[in-house]
């Protein structure tokens, strides 16, 4: 039996894509400001040795999440619907969570679990014990849910505080008595409760805390692996890059595939790139490489700012401060993104050309984030206001 929620479905089984509900359909849910349940989706694998059992996932899930499977055929489809940031493949899984925006949501709120870690039974279990528990975490953690769904110790207190109304309108000691004393048995447990909450919640904490430091040492250990394979295809004098874009549509998904893990554009960035009017889409793409290349490698200690500094008037960039952050808090958000979480301050930016012309005019505002070693680049290709406000 299905519960249907402003005009959702919340299905007791596993929906496939093009067979029980369409991509634009699917995208709509997940969008959706009412939604507030996981959606759990589950791409077909590339063979059987490993991957994510959508079936095996959905028994678990059953009542507080959907889960849907997407043929392979249909990868490409489902991204372009999402976002490539949140596309799903080779039997990985990503939970959507409640609050989900193509547009200005960071990936790291919609966490994807790839197939390889669940090569074995112990890591595929481990994988849906993970988004076993996230959903049933997002379907309480409601707005006002303590409001919504009163504890027993509370629902027993306001009974008995109207049992101590009447037995005192009535003036029956006896029966008052009784109640005021049931009354300190519900305080007693209410303040139980808050302290088993806190400890949990304090718990959970840590518990999220190690996983966090367990993925970041995976994910140096995969950069360190990005880095030896392009380094080893480069002294081959293969060619990594794939073909450059030629419209700032193609952009984002240009940046995604050929600097994963080097530069990144922000949610802010990539809207910017909509309506941009420079007209040399090449000094774009080339400040976008030189931020990826050059500056990376100066940020990481392998090249001088001499050297750095020489390849950026080669192309026509001065690489200077964006803004002091002073004068950037004059300017509302003008200078800032949301990253991680966080407000992150643009502090520095590719400038080439003076015109107001927005034409002629382009720069690109960015920041480094120490942790990831990857340029975060906030917005673009448009200068940013510096009037006092």
């Amino acid at each position: 039996m299905s519960f249907h929620h402003n005009g959702m479905v919340l299905s007791p089984e596993v929906q496939e894509l093009d067979v029980d509900i369409s991509i634009s359909d699917l995208a709509e849910q997940l969008s959706s400001e009412t939604r507030w349940w996981n959606c759990i989706v589950v791409a077909e694998s590339f063979n059987e040795t490993y991957g994510l059992d959508a079936s095996e996932i959905h028994r678990n899930v059953m009542g507080c999440a959907n889960t849907f499977f997407i043929p392979a055929t249909l990868e490409d489809e489902f991204s372009d619907a999402v976002g490539f940031d949140f596309r799903v493949f080779g039997g990985g899984a990503r939970s959507f969570r409640p609050g989900f925006n193509p547009v200005s949501s960071e990936i790291t709120a919609h966490p994807v679990i790839k197939a390889p870690y669940a090569a074995s039974n112990y890591g595929t279990s481990r994988a849906s014990h993970i988004l076993c528990s996230d959903a049933f975490r997002s379907s309480v953690e409601r707005e006002d849910i303590r409001h919504l769904a009163p504890s027993f110790a509370t629902i027993k207190q306001l009974s008995t505080q109207q049992e101590s109304e009447v037995a005192r309108e009535t003036g029956d000691s006896s029966v008052q008595i009784s109640a005021l004393e049931e009354l300190v048995t519900a305080e007693k447990k209410n303040s139980e409760e808050a302290v088993s909450l806190a400890i949990q919640f304090d718990e959970e904490r840590q518990i999220a805390q190690a996983e966090l430091e367990n993925e970041k040492a995976i994910n140096y250990g995969l950069k360190l692996r990005i880095d030896a394979l392009e380094n080893g295809l480069k002294n081959v004098g293969a060619e990594t890059e794939t073909k450059e874009p030629t419209e700032y549509g193609e952009v984002k998904d240009w940046v995604a595939k050929n600097f994963s893990g080097k530069l990144r554009l922000a949610p802010r960035a990539e809207k910017t790139l909509k309506d941009a009017r420079y007209e040399k889409i090449q000094d774009v793409i080339s400040g976008l490489r030189l931020l990826a290349g050059s500056y990376r490698d100066l940020k990481r200690g392998e090249l001088r700012p001499n050297e750095f500094d020489s390849k950026c008037s080669g192309l026509g960039f001065e690489e200077t401060k964006s803004i002091s952050k002073s004068s950037a808090g004059k300017q509302g958000d003008e200078y800032f993104v949301l990253y991680a979480g966080r407000k992150q301050f643009m502090e520095r930016h590719l400038k080439k050309g003076t015109s107001k012309d927005l034409r002629f005019c382009l720069r690109i505002y960015y920041f480094w984030d120490e942790v990831n070693e990857l340029v975060v680049v906030g917005s673009l290709p448009e200068h940013l206001n510096t009037t006092a406000t």
